[in-house]
């Protein structure tokens, strides 16, 4: 700098205090002393005290304290270089700042070189001033250079670059617009592909479905294949048992069964329901079809009968095997065990329906029982399903179906059981 920049004072107004000390220090660096305030209202006391070249006032956008000061510089330093310090995208402060009295700008944030042209220019044009004296201004014309008091200054050579900025925030304004218009196609685009997407996936649902739907005809012409096959075998052995022509079963440890068909219930026997389980536990093991047990137990029988009587006690007996045969399935098979104990072959028939077939086989007795002529009777279920439970042989699956009624009337009775390992 020049030996009149070393003596040079400027007076300097930011608000922000960081702001402030690093132009301040930028400043000092240049060789230039710089007067630091951070309110409008220590001017006057700066600028009595000091000697100031030139005035830098910050000015944003709703700063009317800056607007005012650059006002009241521009009265006490008439040809004075007072610097508006801009936003470089705030034009509307930088339009307010020229009608306010400044006479230049400096765009934030500042780059060195801008700074060190614009102090050449202030120091060039300006001469160092004393504090202003209260005195009165002797009346003469006024300098044709400067404007009377209260006109604002342009900014001179500058004005054609604010208005090729005000151009620039034009063509940005525009850019924006087309932005936004290809932002719009491309939520619209983006919309027609969620669309699309959603199309598809609707697709792929029918898709599923349809092979779905497939794969359970073809379990469902698998099961009425078996249940035919069944159908047919439960046919002839009623008929056997109508004929009363008893069908002579396997023989253990040289023994025979029990009759096939029990005379009181019209409902097959120990024997036949032996037969029908070992061939549909082979075949479960073999294609993996769902299989279930169910032993259903008559609550307090022999109670019963003796407060009611014997006939009493085979009425309800012939009772629960009318409502077994009408809630059951027809490939379903059910038999009587000894004289209070009824077992039901389901085919076809997981865990979880099983218990479902217990429940509404109660409920159905439930509601017999009440309409009947004979007192309320319920019974105890328990359930052992071939898929749950790793047994090796058909008997097995009724000895697990016993342990699992015993555990239902442990617990109270009239309730269904599901056998677990052990």
């Amino acid at each position: 700098m020049s030996e009149e920049a070393d003596r040079a004072t400027v007076l300097l107004y930011m608000v922000a205090p960081g702001e402030r000390e690093a132009l301040q220090s930028r400043l000092a660096a240049s060789g230039v002393e710089a007067i630091a305030i951070s309110h409008a209202a220590d001017a006057a006391k700066s600028l009595q005290a000091n000697l100031v070249s030139a005035c830098f006032v910050e000015v944003k956008a709703g700063d009317d304290a800056g607007l005012a000061l650059i006002g009241d510089l521009r009265a006490s330093m008439l040809g004075k270089s007072i610097v508006a310090l801009t936003s470089n995208r705030d034009m509307d402060s930088r339009k307010a700042a020229r009608d306010a009295g400044a006479n230049d700008y400096l765009a934030t944030p500042i780059r060195n070189i801008d700074l060190e042209m614009r102090l050449a220019r202030c120091l060039e044009q300006t001469d160092v001033i004393a504090p202003p004296q209260n005195h009165v201004e002797p009346e003469h014309s006024p300098d044709p250079e400067q404007p009377p008091a209260g006109e604002s200054l342009d900014f001179g050579e500058d004005s054609d670059l604010v208005e090729a900025l005000e151009d620039a925030h034009r063509q940005i304004a525009v850019a924006r617009a087309l932005a936004v218009d290809a932002r719009k196609q491309a939520e619209a685009a983006q919309a027609e592909a969620e669309i699309a997407r959603k199309d598809a996936a609707a697709s792929r649902a029918l898709a599923d479905r349809a092979a779905r739907e497939m794969l359970e005809r073809e379990t469902q012409t698998r099961q009425l294949q078996s249940q035919a096959h069944t159908l047919i075998e439960v046919a002839e052995a009623r008929n056997a048992a109508i004929r009363r022509e008893p069908i002579m079963a396997p023989t253990v440890s040289g023994e025979s069964y029990k009759s096939d068909v029990d005379e009181l219930t019209g409902l097959l026997g120990e024997g036949p329901l032996q037969d029908h389980l070992d061939r549909e536990y082979a075949r479960s093991r073999r294609y993996g079809h769902a299989l279930s047990v169910l032993l259903l137990d008559v609550d307090k029988l022999s109670r019963y009968c003796k407060r009611h009587s014997k006939a009493a006690g085979d009425a309800a007996l012939c009772l629960i095997a009318d409502v077994l045969r009408s809630a059951l399935r027809s490939p379903d098979i059910v038999a009587r065990l000894g004289s209070d104990a009824f077992a039901i072959l389901a085919t076809d028939t997981s865990e979880d329906e099983a218990l479902l077939l217990g429940d509404r086989l109660r409920a159905e007795l439930a509601k017999e029982s009440k309409h009947g002529s004979w007192p309320p009777i319920t019974v105890s279920i328990g359930i052992a399903s071939a898929q749950r439970l790793s047994v090796a042989r058909a008997f097995d699956l009724l000895r697990a179906a016993e342990r699992a009624m015993a555990e239902a009337k442990s617990g109270g009775r009239d309730r269904c059981c599901a056998a677990i390992e052990g």
